[in-house]
């Protein structure tokens, strides 16, 4: 399976400021590497069970098996910044381990933590 349609990079949100000053609220990458993805199709029956408990499903991506949770964010290669709703564990047709994310996004941009 070729997952060859963009890069995203996966951040968690931490606060960034030094202690006793206002909370800064800034995506800090969890591994600094870039995972190649692959766009999958929304299924109905997906699309459908989040508009019964009031989600919204804009994309879902297809990548080499990873650590990553729910409520972990992704900006992709466009910048465009998605929480992660729902992980799905499976294998790929060829038996490789991969990752489904199912991804909602962002109403506001965070910014990014420099490294």
């Amino acid at each position: 399976m070729m997952l060859a349609d963009g890069v995203l990079r996966i951040y968690t949100l931490q606060n960034t400021a030094s202690q006793g000053a206002m909370p800064v609220e800034q995506l800090v990458s969890t591994d600094n590497r870039d995972h190649f993805y692959a766009d999958r199709v929304v299924g109905f029956s997906r699309q459908y069970a989040a508009k019964g408990v009031d989600q919204r499903i804009d994309k879902l991506v297809r990548i080499w098996a990873t650590p990553i949770e729910i409520g972990a964010y992704v900006i992709l290669d466009d910048a465009d910044q998605y929480r992660v709703d729902m992980v799905q564990s499976l294998r790929d047709d060829e038996g490789l381990k991969v990752v489904d994310l199912t991804l909602s996004k962002l109403e506001a941009n965070y910014d990014v933590a420099t490294e």
